[in-house]
C-alpha cells in the first residue's frame, strides 16, 4: 500500500510537455524563454538540460495540474519552482561550439552581403596632354598637345587603397621663342617617353566613388628632336635649322592625379606631372611638366 501511495506521488511531480503532434515528455520544465523551454527528462533529472521550441509545444500540463496552452497569447510563460540549474559539461562544451560556429558564420555573412571586394586586374589608359617646359629666364613658352597610352596593373592593398604600376607610350613638347642677341629664335621641341608611373591611388567608395592618387615616375627617353627659324636681323634673312638636343636619356618626376571611379573598370581623371630632371646637357635648363585629362579601363 506504501508502495502505490509512492508511485502516485512520484507520477504526480512530474511535469508533460504535449507537443504539436500529440507526442507527451514527461520532464522536469526547468524554465521558459521566449523561443523555447528548457527541461530534464524526468527520469533523468540529474543528467543533461534539453530544449525544444515553443513553437514545436501544444501545452505544458504541470504537476500542480496547471495547463499552459503555448497557442494562447494571453498566457504568460511561467517558470515552475526548480532547483538552480548546474550546467552538464558536454553541454556547455556544446554551447561554446555554437556559439563560436554562429560568431564565424555571422562573420561571413557580413563580408558576403558587405561592399564587393576589390581585385587584382590589368586596364589600359589614354590620355590627351597639354605639355610645356620651363626654359630658363627671358623666353617665352607655349604648351603644345600630345598624347600618352598604356597599361597598368592594379593590386589593391585594401578596399580603399590600390597600388597601379603602369607602362605609358606618352610624347612631350614646347614651343618657345627668345632673342639671343644677332637674331630672334622660333623653337620646337618634341620628345617621347617610355614614361613607369608608380601610381598609389585612395578611392573614397572603394570600388566607387572620388579618387586621389601620387605617383613618383620614371621616364627613359626614344626619341627627341628639334627644329626652328632663326631671323638674323644684321642680314634680314631667316635660316631654318633641324636636329637633335642632345638631351639627357632619363627622367625623374612626378604627379598628382584626381578622377572619379565609376567602377573597378572604369575612371576619369585629371594629373599633373612636373619633372625634377633638367634635360638639358648644355648648361641651359630644360625641365618638362604636363596636365592631362585620362580614362582608363580594366580588362
Amino acid at each position: 500500500m506504501l508502495l502505490l501511495v509512492l508511485a502516485a506521488v512520484t507520477i504526480n511531480a512530474q511535469d508533460i510537455i504535449v507537443k504539436n503532434d500529440k507526442t507527451e515528455l514527461k520532464v522536469k520544465v526547468l524554465e521558459i524563454t521566449e523561443v523555447a523551454i528548457k527541461y530534464k527528462r524526468f527520469e533523468m533529472q540529474d543528467g543533461p538540460i534539453y530544449s525544444i521550441l515553443k513553437t514545436d509545444v501544444f501545452m505544458i500540463m504541470y504537476q500542480n495540474g496547471t495547463k499552459e496552452y503555448m497557442d494562447n497569447k494571453q498566457t504568460k510563460s511561467v517558470t515552475p519552482p526548480s532547483q538552480p540549474t548546474v550546467p552538464n559539461k558536454t553541454n556547455a562544451a556544446s554551447t561554446v561550439t555554437n556559439a563560436m560556429s554562429s560568431s564565424a558564420s555571422t562573420k561571413y555573412q557580413s563580408s558576403s552581403s558587405g561592399s564587393k571586394q576589390k581585385q587584382s586586374h590589368w586596364g589600359a589608359e589614354v590620355g590627351v596632354l597639354n605639355t610645356s617646359a620651363s626654359i630658363g629666364t627671358n623666353v617665352t613658352t607655349e604648351a603644345v598637345i600630345r598624347m600618352r597610352a598604356g597599361v597598368y596593373y592594379a593590386i589593391p592593398f585594401s578596399t580603399t587603397v590600390s597600388l597601379v604600376p603602369a607602362v605609358m607610350i606618352i610624347g612631350k613638347g614646347s614651343h618657345f621663342s627668345y632673342y639671343d642677341g644677332s637674331g630672334y629664335v622660333n623653337d620646337d621641341i618634341n620628345t617621347s617617353f617610355i614614361e613607369i608611373p608608380l601610381k598609389f591611388v585612395y578611392t573614397t567608395g572603394g570600388t566607387k566613388g572620388l579618387m586621389l592618387g601620387a605617383a613618383p615616375t620614371l621616364g627613359i627617353m626614344i626619341a627627341q628632336s628639334e627644329k626652328g627659324t632663326v631671323y638674323d636681323y644684321s642680314s634680314g634673312y631667316t635660316y631654318s635649322f633641324n636636329g637633335s638636343p642632345g638631351f639627357k636619356s632619363t627622367e625623374i618626376s612626378f604627379s598628382l592625379l584626381a578622377g572619379y571611379r565609376f567602377s573597378t573598370k572604369f575612371a576619369l581623371s585629371l594629373s599633373y606631372n612636373t619633372a625634377f630632371t633638367d634635360l638639358s646637357n648644355n648648361g641651359t635648363s630644360y625641365k618638362t611638366s604636363y596636365l592631362g585629362a585620362n580614362i582608363s579601363f580594366g580588362f
